[in-house]
C-alpha cells in the first residue's frame, strides 16, 4: 500500500490571506500617520484668533499687482481734480479707494486735506495730517511743512483736551467713544463745544465730567480716582428710646391764697357773734314766756294754773340756758374781733401772753400782749 503526500498548506491558508494583507496595511497607515489622525485637507496657515494689525501699521495684503498700482494711481489724480473743483466729498471717496487699493500712510496727506473741506469734519482732518507727519517721516518737506500748515489752521477751529489720572491706567471715554488708556499719548482732538468725559479703573469708583471748550481752547482734567469702599458701612446708631411719659396724675387743688392778716378771725367773729344772738333770742322769747306763765300764779293758783306754773319754769330754764350761751358767744364774738383788727394793723405783733409771778405772802397775775 502506498502513502501520497496530501497537500495542506495552500489550500487551507489561503481563505486567511485578504485578512493578513489588510491588517498589515492598516498598520502601515497607522504608524505613518501624524498623531491625532490622518489629515486629508491641505493645513491652513494658523492665525491667533481676535490679532489685529496694531496702530500705525499696514495691514497684511497679497503682493500688489501693476493693475493695482495703476488704479490707485488714476483714483488719486481723480480725487485731485475732484478737490480743486469744489467736490471734497467725492474726492475723499477717491482718496480712500486708492487706499484701499496700495495702502501706506501718504495718502492721508490728500485725505486730511478733502476732510478739512467738508463741513464739521475739521477733528478727522486734525487727526489724518498729524498721522501724516507721524509716520511718513521721509515726506518731501514741502509737503510736511503744508501739513504743519493745515494743523495750525485747524487747531484755531477745534478744541484739544489732555486728560490724566491718578493713579494712571484709567481708561478714558469721551462722548461714549474710547479714547485710550492714561497716560495718553498725546491730546484729544475733539469739536468746539460741550463733551462728555468718562473715567474708569477696575478697583476705583468712575468719574463722569462734562466740559465746554471753545474754537481754539486747550484744556486740561485732572482726575483723581477714589478706590471702592470695600468695607460694608456701619449701620447708624438706634436713636435713644425716648423716655416714656406718665399719664397725668390729678393736681391737687393749690391752697388757696391766704387772705389778708385777721381776715380767718373775722369771719370766725361774724359766725360765733351771729350764733350768741340767735341764742340770745332764743332765750328772751322763753324768759317772755315765762314771766308771762309766772304773772297768772301770783293772786292764786288753781289746778289748771298749776300745769302752767311748770311750764313757766321750763321756759326759765330754757331762757336762762340761751341767754348764757348767747352772751357768751357775743362776748367771745367781741374778742375775735379785737384780736382780727390787731393782727391785721401788725402781723407781726407778739401774742397774747399771760405771766404769773409769785412771791412769799403774795401772787400777781399780768395780761401782756397785743390785741
Amino acid at each position: 500500500m502506498s502513502c501520497r503526500n496530501k497537500p495542506v498548506g495552500p489550500r487551507h491558508s489561503s481563505r486567511f490571506l485578504p485578512v493578513a494583507v489588510a491588517a498589515v496595511v492598516v498598520m502601515i497607515l497607522l504608524l505613518g500617520a501624524p498623531r491625532g489622525g490622518i489629515n486629508v485637507a491641505k493645513a491652513q496657515p494658523a492665525t491667533m484668533p481676535g490679532a489685529s494689525p496694531s496702530a500705525g501699521e499696514t495691514p497684511s495684503r497679497q503682493p500688489l499687482t501693476e493693475a493695482d498700482k495703476q488704479a490707485a494711481l488714476a483714483a488719486t489724480k481723480e480725487g485731485n481734480r475732484l478737490l480743486v473743483a469744489g467736490k471734497p466729498e467725492l474726492a475723499l471717496a477717491r482718496f480712500e479707494e486708492a487706499h484701499r487699493l496700495v495702502g501706506g500712510d501718504k495718502l492721508r496727506f490728500n485725505m486730511g486735506q478733502a476732510l478739512a473741506a467738508i463741513p464739521r469734519r475739521e477733528v478727522d482732518a486734525y487727526e489724518q495730517f498729524r498721522a501724516f507727519l507721524a509716520r511718513v517721516p521721509s515726506a518731501a518737506p514741502a509737503t510736511r511743512a503744508a501739513a504743519e500748515v493745515e494743523i495750525a489752521k485747524l487747531k484755531a477751529r477745534i478744541g484739544v483736551l489732555s486728560v490724566s489720572t491718578e493713579p494712571e491706567g484709567a481708561a478714558v471715554t469721551i462722548d461714549d467713544r474710547l479714547r485710550g488708556s492714561t497716560p495718553l499719548v498725546e491730546p484729544i482732538a475733539v469739536a468746539a463745544g460741550k463733551h462728555a468725559i468718562r473715567v474708569e479703573r477696575q478697583g476705583y469708583d468712575s468719574v463722569v465730567r462734562s466740559v465746554t471748550l471753545a474754537p481754539g481752547q486747550e484744556l486740561s482734567q485732572v482726575v483723581s480716582l477714589v478706590p471702592v469702599a470695600t468695607a460694608t458701612a456701619e449701620p447708624a446708631p438706634m436713636p435713644p428710646p425716648l423716655p416714656q411719659s406718665s399719664p397725668p396724675q390729678p393736681s391737687s387743688p393749690s391752697p388757696e391764697p391766704a387772705g389778708p392778716p385777721g381776715a380767718a378771725r373775722r369771719r370766725a367773729a361774724w359766725i360765733v357773734g351771729g350764733a350768741g344772738l340767735l341764742a340770745v333770742g332764743v332765750g328772751s322769747i322763753f324768759a317772755v314766756r315765762a314771766t308771762s306763765l309766772a304773772h297768772g300764779c301770783d293772786a292764786g293758783c288753781t289746778a289748771p294754773q298749776y300745769a302752767d306754773n311748770g311750764r313757766a319754769r321750763t321756759s326759765a330754764a330754757i331762757a336762762d340756758l340761751g341767754l348764757g350761751v348767747g352772751l357768751a358767744a357775743l362776748g367771745a364774738a367781741t374778742f375775735l374781733f379785737v384780736t382780727s383788727r390787731a393782727q391785721a394793723t401788725s402781723a407781726a405783733a407778739p401774742p397774747v401772753r399771760l405771766d404769773v409771778a409769785l412771791a412769799s405772802g403774795t401772787a400777781a397775775v399780768a395780761l401782756g400782749g397785743s390785741w
